[in-house]
């Protein structure tokens, strides 16, 4: 059936994310809640005339207050290195490393955390990390975004009657693809890709790649090419179908590129078509 680039791509949705999308709040809470003694351990030093001499106090009473400090930098890992008139100073971040308090303290003191304590600029550690950690939590959005159009897809290929690990499988490789159907799928500089879904029906291997993309970039541009690419070199494999699903707003700006990879790929479907029941249609189930 002969289908029109501009009349489909008016039926993009122009979101699909719940309140939820922006802040997991119940993230930073049980983040905040595992380190709250530290944290509030760190009140003290709030407001300080001897900041070095109370840091020794609380490092000396409370050990594990070492651990959060690089949390005050948004900062997950527990080596931090930074260049200090050449050279390279590296700091671990563990209550039972030999680094000695004058360490820690020449860290505080070069990062502006001493300061921040020193001029009261924050009333509240447990506070001001929280604000930290909502800050950090803005950056996983790509990978809630990611989710909610994998939940989306995944509704469909249950509402069409496959099953997890019997007729569909999730994030599953290409050299798993081809040891269990004994095909080989070549795609360029991607030895072992990862497909979002595979669906089995009858004697149909079903390849699914899915996103959703909310704002515009070189990240869509790239996916619509590689894209291609994929569904170039699969045409020719028997009973073998690549089925790309995409939607959002973003590709409203570089429609272009998107319509290069209509006009290629004959499975490229959105939110609307698995709405209307396009899996059991590509299947005539």
């Amino acid at each position: 059936m002969s289908r029109n680039f501009d009349d489909w791509i008016l039926t993009f949705k122009e979101t699909i994310f719940t309140s939820k999308y922006f802040v997991d709040f119940e993230k930073v809470h049980n983040y905040i809640e595992t380190n709250k003694v530290e944290f509030a351990a760190l009140n003290s030093l709030i407001g300080s005339r001897s900041i070095e001499a109370d840091f020794d106090i609380l490092i000396n009473k409370i050990p594990s207050v070492i651990n959060v400090i690089p949390l005050l930098l948004a900062v997950r890992k527990n080596e931090i290195k930074y260049l200090d008139n050449g050279d390279v100073l590296t700091y671990i971040f563990e209550s039972n490393t030999l680094f000695n308090n004058d360490d820690y303290k020449k860290f505080m003191r070069d990062t502006g955390l001493f300061n921040l304590f020193e001029k009261h600029l924050i009333s509240s550690v447990v506070d001001y990390a929280t604000g930290v950690e909502v800050g950090s939590d803005t950056n996983a959005r790509k990978n809630r975004s990611g989710c909610a159009m994998s939940l989306i897809v995944e509704k469909s290929i249950i509402d069409a009657g496959f099953v997890l690990n019997e007729t569909y499988f999730k994030e599953i490789y290409k050299t798993d693809i081809e040891s269990m159907f004994e095909i080989k799928i070549s795609s360029e500089n991607e030895d072992n890709k990862r497909f979002d879904f595979v669906l089995v029906y009858k004697n149909k291997i079903v390849a699914m790649e899915v996103n959703y993309y909310s704002s515009q970039g070189s990240k869509p541009s790239e996916t619509s090419r590689s894209f291609r690419l994929i569904n170039n070199e699969s045409c020719n494999i028997k009973d073998f179908i690549f089925i790309w699903i995409t939607d959002g707003f973003g590709w409203c700006k570089i429609k272009n590129n998107l319509r290069n990879s209509f006009n290629q790929i004959e499975h490229l479907y959105n939110i609307n078509d698995l709405e209307n029941g396009i899996l059991n249609k590509v299947l005539k189930r």
